[in-house]
């Protein structure tokens, strides 16, 4: 878990493409969403997401790489279960759980992405027993 106490994190994007991007402890790492057919990110759930930045227009973009670290190609889905923007047109606030799938494997990096840029606003970290897998 990277907090604001100890990392860098900085949300990047518009309303089709949301790339967040985060540094300390040692790592950084870069996640990115991205609508199909080049539409609107929303609350919902994407299924059959392929890499971000090579997507085919049809599916949505999911990637996360970092320190070293990616996939050739990609295969998952995410749930934007919050996504709140400024007046200006910034993310204000968003919440994405997802699940990648690295060169058609079956193992799966699940997480949860969520940042707000609300002074303040706080939520309890996740438990060891927690899961982050999006919810169908």
């Amino acid at each position: 878990m990277w907090t604001l106490v100890e990392s860098n994190i900085s949300i990047l994007g518009d309303a089709s493409y949301i790339q967040a991007y985060v540094s300390g402890q040692g790592d950084d790492w870069h996640l990115c969403f991205r609508a199909p057919s080049n539409g609107s990110l929303h609350v919902g759930t994407y299924t059959g997401a392929e890499r971000a930045a090579f997507v085919t227009g049809k599916a949505p973009g999911l990637d996360v790489f970092g320190s070293g670290r990616g996939c050739n190609t990609v295969s998952g889905r995410f749930n934007v279960t919050r996504l709140v923007w400024t007046s200006s047109g910034t993310v204000a606030e968003i919440d994405v759980l997802f699940e990648l799938h690295c060169e058609g494997g079956t193992a799966a990096l699940r997480g949860d992405l969520w940042v707000s840029m609300v002074a303040g606003a706080h939520r309890a970290p996740p438990s060891a027993s927690s899961s982050s897998a999006p919810r169908p």
